[in-house]
């Protein structure tokens, strides 16, 4: 891979070996770092890249900071995202921007690396859906949620317009007395407009702009006191999920759950209306009044994700690509996308992109 995926050097650092994927760095330095010294912020940007690699870096770069997942590559050709990692003490906190994208956690992607990882997602801008443990949120600019390194999981960032977001990467064990009931928090959005989460999202935004100025020797000091505001917040903060949306809003929530869970062949009506905590007839009400079906809507969701990983993806097969989205059987599947689309999903990989425009 191109050695310009790896993280950039500071002028005193030097490279003494290159590695499978990414340069493997090794630090030479005249003696040990004074104790006032803030660790070194990494920086990496698509911008190093030529087009055609910079989806390809974010998936490898993304991959080694925020643990490994799934990334489908996006339909449209252009992909931007910058990303920047500080240490903090036995924690991390990563700032990224990045364009629209899709990602998920599954068994095959958890059993890749430690997965005893908490993350605390910060959106600055745009807004990000997740999906966890039965629990689906928007978190919005100006929200946070907690998610669970160990279980699946799945996020989608849709809109238009670039997400910017900072995480809080740290060891499960540093969160056992600052999140006591995990399990019942993840994917809950949390204001950080109002109440304690206020101090928090401000304590996160302050810590990303200034970790690079703070002595390493503060960083535990600086790190207990964050888990102490995480769990204040977490316990008086105003939940952005209790907020009742009006049901366009609804149908936005139950578009984005299916969105996240589409490899779930269990993912049914009575799964999407019990995730927005509404009635069964509330939610196929919602749909109609749109003019949708919620089962017509998620099959042809279903369908679409496999004909851009088809695309995408050419070395990944059929019968792969059709269970990953929630197919059980390939040849049911098959007939499927030859209704939709016309062609058999073969054929279909095959055909010139001008005839898919």
């Amino acid at each position: 891979m191109d050695p310009r995926l790896a993280w950039p050097r500071r002028r005193d650092l030097i490279d003494s070996a290159v590695g499978v994927g990414y340069r493997s760095v090794f630090v030479l330095a005249a003696g040990p770092p004074p104790m006032d010294a803030a660790p070194a912020l990494k920086t990496w940007s698509t911008r190093r890249l030529r087009p055609g690699q910079r989806f390809d870096g974010w998936r490898e770069m993304v991959n080694r900071t925020h643990l490994h997942w799934d990334l489908p590559r996006p339909a449209t050709g252009g992909f931007e995202a910058s990303v920047s990692e500080q240490a903090f003490g036995a924690a991390r906190i990563i700032r990224c921007v990045c364009d629209p994208c899709d990602g998920r956690r599954s068994a095959a992607e958890i059993g890749r690396s430690d997965p005893d990882y908490i993350g605390v997602l910060h959106v600055l801008k745009g807004r990000e859906a997740i999906s966890q443990g039965g629990s689906a949120t928007i978190v919005e600019a100006g929200e946070f949620c907690v998610w669970d390194g160990r279980r699946p999981l799945s996020f989608s960032v849709r809109d238009d317009a670039r997400l910017s977001k900072i995480t809080l990467m740290a060891p499960r064990a540093l969160f056992h007395d600052a999140l006591p009931h995990l399990d019942a928090r993840v994917a809950r959005s949390m204001s950080g407009a109002e109440g304690p989460g206020v101090l928090f999202f401000s304590h996160m935004r302050t810590l990303a702009r200034e970790l690079g100025r703070v002595p390493e020797a503060y960083a535990a000091s600086l790190l207990t006191i964050t888990l102490d505001l995480l769990r204040t917040a977490l316990t008086n903060a105003p939940s952005a999920d209790r907020r009742a949306p009006p049901d366009g809003d609804r149908l936005e929530q139950a578009q984005a759950f299916v969105a996240l869970n589409l490899g779930d062949p269990n993912l049914s009506p009575t799964m999407i209306a019990t995730a927005l905590g509404i009635s069964l007839r509330q939610l196929h009400r919602v749909f109609a009044d749109a003019g949708l079906s919620v089962e017509r809507w998620t099959w042809s969701e279903r369908l679409a994700a496999c004909a851009q990983r088809l695309r995408a993806e050419p070395e990944e097969s059929v019968s792969a690509v059709a269970f990953r989205y929630g197919f059980n059987d390939a040849a049911h599947f098959s007939r499927a996308f030859r209704a939709r689309y016309g062609h058999s999903p073969r054929a279909y990989r095959r055909l010139p992109a001008a005839s898919l425009s």
